[in-house]
Protein backbone atom coordinates (compact mmCIF):
# COMPACT_ATOMS: atom_id res chain seq x y z
CA UNK A 1 0.00 0.00 0.00
CA UNK A 2 2.88 2.36 0.78
CA UNK A 3 4.34 1.67 -2.65
CA UNK A 4 0.98 2.38 -4.31
CA UNK A 5 0.61 5.60 -2.32
CA UNK A 6 4.12 6.65 -3.39
CA UNK A 7 3.34 5.77 -7.01
CA UNK A 8 0.11 7.81 -6.85
CA UNK A 9 2.03 10.69 -5.31
CA UNK A 10 4.60 10.46 -8.11
CA UNK A 11 1.78 10.45 -10.65
CA UNK A 12 0.26 13.56 -9.03
CA UNK A 13 3.63 15.29 -9.34
CA UNK A 14 3.82 14.25 -13.01
CA UNK A 15 0.29 15.52 -13.65
CA UNK A 16 1.23 18.85 -12.03
CA UNK A 17 4.40 19.05 -14.16
CA UNK A 18 2.41 18.29 -17.28
CA UNK A 19 -0.08 21.04 -16.39
CA UNK A 20 2.80 23.50 -15.92
CA UNK A 21 4.29 22.45 -19.27
CA UNK A 22 0.87 22.97 -20.87
CA UNK A 23 0.81 26.51 -19.47
CA UNK A 24 4.30 27.12 -20.87
CA UNK A 25 3.26 25.74 -24.27
CA UNK A 26 0.18 27.99 -24.24
CA UNK A 27 2.36 31.01 -23.37
CA UNK A 28 4.76 30.15 -26.19
CA UNK A 29 1.87 29.79 -28.64
CA UNK A 30 0.56 33.22 -27.57
CA UNK A 31 4.03 34.73 -27.99
CA UNK A 32 4.27 33.20 -31.46
CA UNK A 33 0.86 34.64 -32.40
CA UNK A 34 1.99 38.06 -31.15
CA UNK A 35 5.17 37.81 -33.24
CA UNK A 36 3.16 36.77 -36.31
CA UNK A 37 0.88 39.77 -35.75
CA UNK A 38 3.97 42.02 -35.58
CA UNK A 39 5.34 40.52 -38.80
CA UNK A 40 1.98 41.20 -40.48
CA UNK A 41 2.01 44.80 -39.20
CA UNK A 42 5.52 45.25 -40.59
CA UNK A 43 4.41 43.85 -43.95
CA UNK A 44 1.44 46.26 -43.93
CA UNK A 45 3.76 49.17 -43.13
CA UNK A 46 6.10 48.16 -45.96
CA UNK A 47 3.11 48.17 -48.30
CA UNK A 48 2.18 51.66 -47.09
CA UNK A 49 5.74 52.89 -47.58
CA UNK A 50 5.69 51.48 -51.12
CA UNK A 51 2.35 53.17 -51.82
CA UNK A 52 3.69 56.46 -50.48
CA UNK A 53 6.75 56.14 -52.71
CA UNK A 54 4.48 55.50 -55.71
CA UNK A 55 2.40 58.58 -54.82
CA UNK A 56 5.58 60.62 -54.48
CA UNK A 57 6.53 59.61 -58.03
CA UNK A 58 3.07 60.65 -59.25
CA UNK A 59 3.36 63.99 -57.43
CA UNK A 60 6.80 64.56 -58.95
CA UNK A 61 5.40 63.78 -62.41
CA UNK A 62 2.46 66.14 -61.85
CA UNK A 63 4.84 68.88 -60.65
CA UNK A 64 6.97 68.41 -63.79
CA UNK A 65 3.85 68.57 -65.99
CA UNK A 66 2.73 71.71 -64.18
CA UNK A 67 6.16 73.31 -64.69
CA UNK A 68 6.02 72.37 -68.38
CA UNK A 69 2.58 73.97 -68.69
CA UNK A 70 3.80 77.11 -66.90
CA UNK A 71 6.70 77.29 -69.37
CA UNK A 72 4.22 77.01 -72.27
CA UNK A 73 2.04 79.77 -70.79
CA UNK A 74 5.14 81.99 -70.53
CA UNK A 75 6.05 81.23 -74.15
CA UNK A 76 2.50 82.10 -75.21
CA UNK A 77 2.68 85.35 -73.27
CA UNK A 78 6.01 86.18 -74.96
CA UNK A 79 4.48 85.44 -78.38
CA UNK A 80 1.50 87.68 -77.54
CA UNK A 81 3.93 90.51 -76.76
CA UNK A 82 5.68 89.94 -80.10
CA UNK A 83 2.33 89.83 -81.93
CA UNK A 84 1.29 93.00 -80.11
CA UNK A 85 4.52 94.72 -81.20
CA UNK A 86 4.08 93.58 -84.80
CA UNK A 87 0.45 94.73 -84.79
CA UNK A 88 1.52 98.11 -83.42
CA UNK A 89 4.20 98.43 -86.13
CA UNK A 90 1.66 97.50 -88.83
CA UNK A 91 -0.77 100.07 -87.46
CA UNK A 92 1.99 102.70 -87.51
CA UNK A 93 2.93 101.81 -91.11
CA UNK A 94 -0.73 101.88 -92.11
CA UNK A 95 -1.10 105.32 -90.59
CA UNK A 96 1.85 106.59 -92.65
Amino acid sequence: IDDLTKTLGDKDVLVKQLAEKDVIITDLAKTLEDKEALVQQLADKETLVRQLADKDVVITDLTKTLEDKEALVKQLADKEVVIGDLTKQLDEKSAV
